[in-house]
């Protein structure tokens, strides 16, 4: 294995490769990081943008602190707690999108909150960049590929593909018809989506680029772009003002911890995924995971019951701490976790199947050498060990379906995330961020030793914990754990398996009470492995995704 004094994944190759320019010009992992992501917001542009949030965890090696750089889409001055209440169905999924009459809390200007993207980007470039590269420098291969255009690849293609509507996800055509302009900008001129393979070039958004690059990041807020954003918005009935624009700020705060088989974590706070992501792995570790038949029926059982545990305490204490109380403490300890095992155990057909607890304190670690689908994700390391786990979305695929004149970005539409009925704990008001991010970075001894995320809305959740298991409990490299097929289960009694599992295993699960459907979509993890003695790295990226890697010899 080759020696890689620094690695970037992510799904998009176009993306990976403007963060190996940004790395061969002298920049660290930041600074990679932010080239890479506004390259998503051009070669991914249904799912990612200037028009939705940013979510960094970040390990700094020369002070061995590990921080959140959060910049969330919040919910406007003009969204009022009742705005959509008189049409609320109820809600798609036990975390996901909440029902609305008409989806007009899913596509069009009432969905859209204020965008976090372009700011997050730019704190994280001013507090983690190497300096010897510049800001321009880093839009600029975002810049050159939306104005010289490229060549569709078969994870944008596949958001164009998203024909199916589902429940709080309206169709993606029908959300790019939303505006006339946006129907002119990511609509072929038949009214066509784009497949693989298709040229596709974006001049405004190009434009757009160009003035946050000579202009900084401040110029989307309270520039000539934010001016043009506040006007569109109050034209057209837009829930944030000038004011809100002018007046967004990042946030930094202490990640959320857990501990996995002598490992501890680093994601999240609430409202991101981080907690969801802990009891997850807290509950696994009372049963022996390696001496299961990994993916047969008793495992996938055990599996799929605690993902749909964790996801209902999510689904219920789940919420902007900053709004609302969340009860973090008992959410994430290790009691709630046995209890919920044990929980678990009662109720599984042949409980006794699954062998001894494993002890809390078990020492199994990573082994060296081997360690809402409108989102993305990126983790880059480099040779100081300086780590960035990215998480970007603008919401489901396709977003709001709305695009500024001129401008050639969709905004997000993530205000279905939030109850239109007032008075319940994740009820809209402005202010409120969204979450549901995944950046990750494991330990061993203070010492990282994997940093991970994934995108594919509650997907991405369950995927996470899969691989993680995949390396600690049965020995998987990074390749290979972020690879095999893995499962979700959120609703009660009801499985999703990719295409492949064997009929032999179907039939167990269903003789279990699980109902099991086949799903081609399990989210797409980008993840980097560390060795930290010898500084070797392992990137993972999931082929579910296109395979974005970057990694480069020594300096």
């Amino acid at each position: 294995m080759s020696r890689h004094a620094y690695a970037l994944t992510c799904p998009e190759p176009l993306a990976a490769a403007a963060g190996e320019l940004i790395f061969a010009r002298g920049g660290n992992a930041m600074d990679a990081a932010v080239a890479a992501a506004f390259a998503q917001a051009v070669v991914n542009p249904l799912m990612c943008g200037l028009g939705g949030d940013a979510f960094f965890c970040v390990y700094d090696p020369r002070t061995r602190e590990t921080v959140m750089i959060e910049a969330p889409v919040t919910i406007g001055s003009l969204a009022t707690p009742s705005v959509f209440e008189p049409l609320a169905r109820g809600r798609a999924e036990r975390v996901g999108r909440f029902l609305v009459e008409g989806d007009i809390n899913q596509m069009g200007y009432g969905s859209i909150m204020v965008p976090g993207f372009v700011r997050g980007l730019g704190e994280g470039f001013r507090r983690h960049g190497s300096g010897r590269v510049t800001w321009q420098e880093v839009v600029a291969p975002a810049a050159r590929l939306a104005g010289d255009g490229y060549a569709v690849d078969h994870v944008a293609a596949r958001a164009w593909r998203s024909r199916e509507p589902g429940p709080g996800v309206p169709d993606v055509f029908t959300k790019l018809h939303t505006t006339p302009e946006a129907r002119q900008v990511y609509l072929k001129p038949d009214g066509g989506g784009y497949r693989v393979g298709d040229r596709i070039t974006l001049p405004d958004l190009a434009r757009t680029l160009e003035r946050i690059g000579e202009r900084g990041a401040s110029e989307f807020y309270e520039g000539e772009t934010g001016r043009r954003i506040a006007r569109d918005m109050e034209a057209n009935g837009g829930l944030f003002t000038w004011d809100d624009l002018r007046g967004y700020r990042v946030r930094e705060r202490p990640p959320v911890w857990g501990s996995y088989r002598g490992l501890t974590l680093a994601s999240c706070p609430p409202p991101g995924a981080g907690p969801t992501v802990i009891e997850m792995l807290r509950i696994l570790e009372h049963s022996d995971q390696a001496a299961l038949h990994w993916n047969g029926p008793a495992y996938l059982d055990l599996v799929a019951r605690v993902l749909a545990a964790a996801f209902g305490d999510a689904a219920v204490w789940q919420g902007d701490p900053a709004v609302v109380e969340v009860p973090l403490e008992p959410w994430i300890s290790r009691e709630h976790a046995a209890e919920q095992y044990a929980r678990i155990l009662r109720e599984m057909p042949g409980g006794a199947e699954t062998p001894r607890a494993a002890s809390a304190d078990d020492s199994r670690g990573i082994p060296k050498g081997g360690m809402g689908r409108g989102t993305t994700h990126i983790t880059a390391v480099d040779e100081d060990l300086l780590i960035v786990s990215l998480n970007t979305s603008t919401g489901s695929t396709g977003s709001s379906g709305v695009v500024t004149p001129g401008l050639g970005f969709l905004y997000n539409n993530f205000l279905g995330q939030f109850d239109p009925v007032p008075g319940r704990r994740q009820s809209i008001a402005p202010g409120k961020g969204s979450g549901g991010a995944s950046s990750t970075i494991f330990f061993r001894d203070g010492r990282p030793v994997l940093a991970t995320g994934a995108a594919g809305g509650s997907r991405l959740i369950s995927a996470i914990v899969q691989s993680v298991v995949n390396m600690v409990d049965h020995g998987m490299t990074p390749a290979e754990a972020v690879a095999v097929p893995r499962i979700h289960a959120e609703e009660a009694g009801i499985l999703f398996a990719e295409p492949g599992l064997d009929e032999v295993t179907a039939e167990a699960l269903a003789a279990r009470g699980w109902e099991v459907r086949t799903s081609t979509y399990m989210g797409r993890i980008a993840a980097v492995g560390i060795d930290p003695d010898a500084r070797v790295l392992y990137p993972a990226s999931d082929p579910r995704g296109g395979r974005g890697v970057a990694a480069g010899p020594p300096r």
